[in-house]
């Protein structure tokens, strides 16, 4: 078996496109589940280069060597650590990538070139985003990856630069805020926060919570939120830290939380357990 008859075995999708093609399909099992959702570019007539789910490497990479029959003269390799990706996205992204190189920026279909960006060599283009949007998606070899993306964060057009220019220069309306229930919660008697809990400033409604989970190194619940000022001013960091008093109202009772615009220092802990909180189920004695 050829690398192309294998990937043809894989791949719900025709994949024998030309070299520098560039193809999304899905592999599915005997039960037609997804094992995997890919990106791949032919790279030569007998070689594949996949963009698949980082959080899967390790499944992917054991369920397709496992599909590699005794008679087939096929291998596959984990590159991962080799590349590092970014989307250069937006109507104006060819014009952007164009200052950083020298190549012809215009592909024809889905295809991949292998250019220089900004003096670093090897760097594969792809005519393919994720994003409904025009634009590229850069392999770039990880050598190379903070010197492109600090060029690229020097150009004018990224989107969403001159906003956050302006939030620095004139101020946030709101800010994100680390809450940090105190000690009269406890976590095995008290209903738990889930998001959505009105946030309270001495007294004055001011946001929503977005999240929350229990910390089991500080031993607390930590929710995070969104606070804004109560007449609608800036939000500054004194506004946070300074004479505030917080309160999370969780299921109709206030409860008094720490807020901090930064995560808490995590303490350093032994790898072998907690004994600070075990959840227990209520009614249910348990032998140690």
């Amino acid at each position: 078996m050829k690398v192309v008859e294998y990937m043809q075995k894989l791949c719900s999708n025709d994949v024998n496109m030309p070299v520098g093609g560039v193809i999304h399909s899905g592999m599915q099992n005997e039960r037609g589940g997804f094992e995997n959702d890919c990106l791949l570019i032919r790279r030569t007539d007998n070689s594949y280069l996949m963009l698949a789910p980082t959080t899967q490497q390790t499944r992917i990479m054991d369920w397709m060597r496992r599909q590699i029959t005794a008679e087939a003269c096929v291998s596959v390799s984990d590159v991962t650590s080799m590349y590092s990706v970014l989307s250069v996205v937006g109507p104006k992204s060819r014009e952007m990538l164009s200052l950083m190189c020298n190549n012809n920026l215009v592909f024809y279909g889905h295809m991949a070139k292998e250019i220089n960006v900004a003096y670093a060599s090897g760097v594969i283009v792809l005519s393919f985003t994720h994003m409904g949007e025009p634009g590229y998606t850069l392999l770039i070899p990880a050598e190379y990856t903070l010197h492109i993306y600090n060029q690229l964060m020097k150009k004018e057009y990224f989107i969403g630069k001159f906003a956050l220019m302006r939030q620095a220069s004139q101020g946030l309306k709101k800010r994100l805020v680390h809450l940090a229930l105190d000690d009269c919660f406890d976590p095995d008697e008290d209903i738990w926060p889930w998001g959505g809990e009105p946030i309270y400033r001495n007294n004055i409604f001011v946001g929503n919570t977005t999240s929350s989970a229990f910390g089991l190194t500080l031993n607390k619940m930590i929710c995070l939120g969104f606070v804004r000022h109560h007449d609608g001013k800036n939000v500054t960091p004194e506004y946070i830290l300074q004479n505030a008093k917080f309160e999370i109202d969780i299921a109709g009772r206030r409860v008094a939380a720490h807020a901090s615009l930064q995560p808490p220092k995590m303490p350093v802990v032994r790898m072998d357990g907690f004994t600070s909180y075990r959840p227990k189920s209520r009614g249910i004695l348990t032998q140690k």
